[in-house]
């Protein structure tokens, strides 16, 4: 079962807010903090950092999946991409998936 902040901060008896200062290393008491971890730890949560990057106002990373290089046989696509995407400030990460058709037969 996954779990929410919300599900932490009342296990812990502490506020929502309590919760994100602790996981962003915000400023917290050692007191607070102990309990807060300990609660963590005790329901098996962990921050889903992914989650977080879809939630933000501003993501900085589009990648581009190809199967096979023909995308990638003609640089001017690639150079188009990435031209559009300095004016956002956002990086490109490409990659290829190289993929076999393997056939088998029987005698």
């Amino acid at each position: 079962m996954e779990f929410s902040i919300l599900d932490i901060a009342q296990k812990a008896g502490v506020s929502k807010s309590t919760i994100s200062r602790v996981i962003n290393g915000g400023s917290v008491s050692p007191k607070t903090r102990k309990i807060v971890e300990d609660t963590m730890r005790e329901m098996g949560y962990s921050p889903n950092y992914m989650a977080r990057g879809l939630r933000g106002v501003h993501n900085t990373v589009v990648g581009i999946l190809s199967l096979g290089s023909s995308m990638f046989s003609h640089p001017s696509i690639s150079r188009r991409i990435a031209g559009i995407l300095v004016f956002a400030a956002v990086f490109l990460l490409f990659a290829c998936i190289a993929y076999f058709v393997v056939s088998s037969t029987t005698h």
